[in-house]
């Protein structure tokens, strides 16, 4: 088994009814750049509960002791960033793309970035693709590279490794109700019924190599071309391998866990167990086809969703986790920390 060590970096707020920090729809809440490793979350200012603000927390590589940022230590005023948008610099304002916006997600690809986010609501809706420019600061729509037909796609990650885009998603099927299509209904904002996460089902995969303009499945075929309007669609095709992993048992919702691969392509697994408020992390090495997973180590009072610095892993071979931990098991107070395991490659 691995030894793993803790830092702290700030208190996890308890007196909110759902997480609010580590959770799998973050996409890079932990990640590594030029030198430092970055973290983000959320908590108050002072011992009071609210409000809440975003932290911002860093450490150089060559050290083990990081610094937390603060609201109160800066102005944050639009002079430091820019006032607030509602089109993208570089295209034309398009009111149809910015209408029931969610899930927005940023992925740095070199010195550019992707962004995509949901067009419209629970269960009714599809994701878009955005490339942004550094060198022009302007961005370019890709288009709508996952639509949903009486459902819409929950994707689980959107990661870039080797020149190559990955996805993978879920669909939750459209359940009507009366005044669904309300602009103003906030049913659908609701964590169960009526187009909760109990409507999900299927479980997709598909990867491009251009940034996103033609998609494949797992039979290597191109199911979608998006530079000539078309799309993922639900009844794709592909191809699926599963092997089970040993030891542990599955349940229909409870909280999600992450996945990435080291420099040698052998695969980490980092799961929560919701019943027992712990944290197994496995390994599935490259020789082994991922069929055989090891135990690394188990980590106790884990209460979120991890999110792996996949970077750090995939470039330095150090498997670094954020999450959120009791101080002692049974207990209400909770810490955002981040745990190290040393990967052995």
């Amino acid at each position: 088994m691995h030894h793993y060590r803790v830092t702290i970096l700030g208190t996890d707020p308890v007196n909110r009814k759902n997480n609010i920090n580590g959770l799998s729809y973050q996409q890079d809440a932990l990640t590594t750049y030029n030198g430092w490793q970055y973290a983000v979350f959320y908590a108050s200012k002072t011992h009071a509960p609210e409000p809440l603000y975003l932290h911002l927390a860093r450490r150089p590589l060559a050290r083990d002791d990081w610094e937390v940022l603060t609201p109160d230590q800066f102005d944050w005023s639009a002079r430091h960033f820019t006032t607030t948008l509602d089109s993208l610099p570089g295209l034309v304002a398009s009111p149809n793309y910015f209408v029931d916006v969610s899930y927005p997600r940023f992925l740095s690809v070199g010195d550019d970035l992707l962004f995509t986010h949901r067009l419209g609501r629970a269960g009714c809706g599809s994701d878009v693709l955005y490339q942004y420019y550094s060198r022009n600061a302007t961005y370019s729509f890709i288009g709508q590279h996952l639509t949903g037909v009486d459902n819409n796609p929950y994707i689980n990650g959107l990661d870039h490794h080797n020149g190559r885009l990955h996805i993978t998603w879920t669909y939750r099927g459209f359940v009507w109700y009366e005044g669904w299509d309300d602009p103003f209904d906030i049913k659908h904002k609701l964590q169960a019924g009526p187009n909760g996460a109990e409507n999900n089902y299927n479980l997709c995969y598909a990867f491009s190599d251009d940034l996103g303009i033609t998609w494949k499945n797992g039979h290597n075929v191109v199911v979608a071309d998006i530079s000539q309007g078309q799309s993922v669609m639900p009844d794709m095709a592909g191809l699926w391998t599963s092997n089970p992993i040993p030891g542990l048992e599955s349940s229909s919702i409870g909280r999600r866990g992450d996945i990435a691969i080291d420099g040698n392509n052998n695969l980490y697994l980092a799961l929560p167990d919701s019943a027992q408020q712990k944290l197994r992390i496995l390994k599935a090495s490259h020789s082994s086809g991922y069929a055989r997973f090891q135990p690394c180590c188990e980590i106790p009072n884990c209460h979120s969703e991890p999110r792996i610095d996949k970077v750090r892993l995939s470039t330095r071979n150090e498997l670094t986790i954020l999450s959120t931990q009791a101080d002692a098991e049974g207990t209400d107070s909770r810490r955002v920390v981040v745990f190290r395991v040393e990967a052995d490659g």
